[in-house]
């Protein structure tokens, strides 16, 4: 994966679907606000502290996906890039797999 702070520079390029419903001023897990999305787009990129769920969330990622294509009887790739729309490329999110 790409260190934090590339990736957070990259996710700068455009709108991924964790920025959609503060967007459009619907309660998110993440609590943020439209101003928040704003703010995390046009402010210098800066490295956020990881919180507790981000760390667990990254050490449990790879198994749950091996876990879930065994389940699911078809291969699952691991994914870490930002991907984004080919005609709308401000569009964008992070696969967790394929």
């Amino acid at each position: 994966m790409t260190d934090r702070l590339t990736w957070l520079a990259e996710r700068q390029q455009g709108i991924g679907g964790s920025d959609v419903a503060p967007i459009l001023g619907i309660p998110s897990y993440a609590g943020a606000s439209s101003f928040q999305v704003y703010r995390s787009r046009t402010e210098e990129v800066r490295d956020d502290k990881e919180t507790e769920a981000m760390y667990w969330g990254k050490i449990f990622e790879k198994p749950l996906i091996a876990e879930y294509g065994k389940r699911q009887g078809s291969p699952v790739t691991p994914n870490d890039s930002i991907v984004h729309h080919p005609d709308f490329p401000q569009l964008r999110g992070t696969v967790d797999a394929y």
